[in-house]
């Protein structure tokens, strides 16, 4: 068995460990941890002055991670929001490949996501997919460099039962984006339910939706629900609502107080009709799906 061989069945191994460890979790590992445990970073970031660098807090990836342009950053922010991916690990893992001169050298993704239907008996939407991440203008720029590198990757990774795409700025809608970095901000551990009085907001709110089960804005729910708390206390739970899929509006124009909005389920992502008739927002349709 030669290098290449010995890397794919590897590689496809620890993808196997990866699914069941995350369909079997019994929580002697953080559900959000899994990946990064079999799969921990191989490379640092880069030190070359070129990028924005940084770290972005995300969940599904265990926690903070570094990134090594805005680009990545803004595309770490869409996998921590879209419930369709359910873990992502960056920096995740080699692939090698032969150099003109013989030579073998590796090419490391700059992540992988695994998606939230991966237990699903007729098998995800996608496969694990790993990703290159640029801008189109350091693509066009390196890409003598990164063509056989992306070459190799795409023919291993495929072998290895992982898609493979390269990700680039005109996949990101700018409205989209901004939508989403502040709802994330309305997620997190300090929306954790912990005395009556929270309990009491989030059930008025979603009953208030309920009762009349038209479309409403934020604004109109605001005002049904005006007695049960200050306005400063109810805002919150309200955009930690739309932040948990439980109410839906189109994410493609400004977020308001004004937006239509429609109720979807009770908890979260696990109560979508993923896919179904109310399939009502424009950034939930095909054409404006970013990992297609």
């Amino acid at each position: 068995m030669n290098i290449r061989e010995a890397a794919i069945q590897e590689l496809r191994l620890r993808r196997q460990r990866l699914v069941q460890a995350l369909a079997s979790s019994d929580g002697a590992v953080p559900r959000n941890k899994i990946g990064a445990s079999i799969f921990p970073m191989v490379r640092q970031p880069s030190t070359s002055n070129r990028g924005t660098k940084g770290h972005v807090h995300c969940f599904k990836a265990g926690g903070h991670v570094p990134h090594e342009s805005d680009v990545e950053r803004k595309f770490y922010k869409l996998m921590e929001w879209d419930y369709s991916v359910e873990t992502f690990v960056v920096q995740p893992f080699k692939v090698p490949y032969r150099l003109g001169n013989g030579r073998i050298s590796h090419y490391t993704p700059d992540c992988f996501a695994i998606s939230s239907d991966v237990f699903l008996d007729d098998g995800p939407k996608y496969a694990p997919t790993a990703f290159e991440i640029k801008t189109k203008e350091q693509l066009a720029e390196e890409w003598s460099d990164l063509k056989p590198k992306l070459r190799a990757a795409r023919s291993f990774l495929s072998e290895s039962g992982f898609r493979f795409r390269i990700l680039t700025e005109d996949r990101i809608h700018p409205q989209f984006l901004e939508n989403v970095e502040f709802l994330l901000g309305y997620r997190g551990p300090r929306f954790m339910i912990r005395s009556a009085k929270d309990r009491e907001i989030v059930d008025r709110l979603i009953w208030a939706v309920k009762r009349s089960n038209d479309d409403f804005t934020p604004r109109e729910l605001l005002h049904r629900v005006k007695d049960v708390a200050t306005r400063g206390d109810v805002i919150p739970w309200m955009w930690n609502l739309y932040a948990d899929y439980v109410f839906q509006c189109d994410l493609l124009v400004p977020l308001t107080l004004d937006t239509v909005s429609w109720r979807v389920g009770d908890a979260g992502s696990g109560m979508l009709n993923l896919g179904g008739p109310d399939n009502r927002a424009d950034w939930r349709q095909p054409d404006n799906d970013w990992r297609r």
